[in-house]
């Protein structure tokens, strides 16, 4: 073999291994591109996969009662702008986004697709005003079983039979926040000023237009029936003791009659006195009570802008000169009248004897009321 053929030989042989390295190069190539895809479409894949999963996670949660009752602004602008999307990239986005755009506008008066579109820090500041605005009308759509609750309660004879002050002014309240939002929390706010007018001379409507809305109103509802309650009972004990009394004077006129011992005769007639005293002490408490649970109610003074810790007592000490200008009789009938005028020991230690201990007053007005719970519905 000549040279030139052997040089040939193994040019022809270098020739096929280059070609052979750089398909093999090529196949490596292609096997890695290969990788790459199938990489890329199963990361695609599983992005598919995840966005799907948030859609359907997105849409469950939107169409859930409890998500709008207590979701913050900034969850609504959250579900808005992902459902926005989520929207153009399949039927389940479609449809949750269709039920945000309901309840954004029922709820908040809003328009989803705008709020969706705008950036985010400007979006939470316009649901947080809306929410300010709306926080009462939403509360009646989301507790309309309660309302329907405290209607057919108000309704009822037993609930104004049984209720305390603290229960009734509760319920009073509770349907005027939401009369302007709710038919039937408005027709049960008029049922109750229909029954607080027949039951205890209460003018609801009056009350509300004298004191500012809220606790001012609540508080003094609360007072007016707490002190008509012990004022109720205060002329309950006078009637009781008065008709004692009664009684004891016709013992006294039956054993005179019949010859017993003037001293018993006379005990008798000090022990009915002594009721008579008690009778009238119960009767001006009465007053006191009567005095301030119309009081809590508003009268002129209030038109005047005073506040009701401005107002003075309904009933204090009558002063000397009053009395020394009052005749005798009505100098001590004052007197008797005033809260802070001093019982007789024979009184109290007679009453102590006939009963076995002396009478305690039942506090009321706004000390007995601090500190209770508030309890709408038993």
């Amino acid at each position: 073999m000549s040279d030139e053929e052997q040089i040939g030989g193994e040019m022809d042989r270098a020739i096929r291994a280059v070609l052979m390295g750089m398909g093999q190069v090529g196949e490596q190539v292609a096997r890695r591109q290969a990788q790459r895809a199938d990489a890329q479409r199963l990361e695609l894949e599983r992005d598919q996969r995840a966005r799907a999963e948030q859609t359907r996670a997105v849409a469950e949660q939107v169409h859930r009662t409890d998500f709008w009752r207590h979701a913050t602004p900034e969850q609504v602008g959250d579900v808005a702008a992902f459902t926005a999307a989520a929207a153009q990239e399949s039927a389940a986005g479609a449809t949750a986004h269709e039920q945000v755009r309901v309840q954004v506008a029922s709820r908040y008066g809003l328009h989803a697709d705008v709020l969706a579109g705008l950036d985010r820090e400007v979006r939470d500041q316009a649901l947080r005003e809306a929410f300010a605005k709306t926080a009462e009308a939403r509360f009646a759509v989301d507790n309309r079983d309660t309302t329907r609750a405290v209607y057919d309660r108000v309704k009822r004879e037993e609930f104004w039979r049984q209720a305390g002050p603290e229960q009734v002014a509760d319920t009073v309240e509770y349907t005027r926040r939401l009369q302007g939002h709710d038919r039937m929390a408005a027709e049960a706010h008029s049922i109750a000023g229909e029954q607080l007018r027949a039951r205890h001379g209460i003018d609801l409507a009056a009350l509300e237009r004298e004191l500012p809305p809220g606790e001012r109103q609540r508080h003094a509802l609360m007072h007016a029936l707490d002190d008509q309650a012990a004022a109720r009972r205060e002329r309950d004990e006078a009637d009781q003791d008065a008709t004692a009394a009664e009684n004891l004077e016709r013992k006294a006129d039956v054993d005179e009659e019949l010859g017993r011992p003037v001293g018993e005769v006379e005990s008798t007639r000090e022990e009915a006195d002594e009721l008579r005293a008690e009778s009238r002490e119960h009767d001006a408490q009465g007053d006191v009570y009567q005095a301030s649970a119309d009081l809590e109610q508003g009268d002129e003074r209030f038109a005047r802008g005073h506040q009701p810790d401005d107002l003075a007592a309904p009933y204090q000490r009558t002063t000397d000169g009053e009395l020394q200008a009052a005749p005798a009789a009505a100098a001590t009938a004052r007197k008797q009248a005033a809260t802070n005028f001093p019982e007789p020991a024979s009184t109290a230690l007679g009453r102590a004897h006939r009963k076995g201990t002396m009478r305690g007053r039942k506090q009321t007005g706004r000390g007995a009321a601090a500190g209770k719970v508030h309890e709408l519905s038993r």
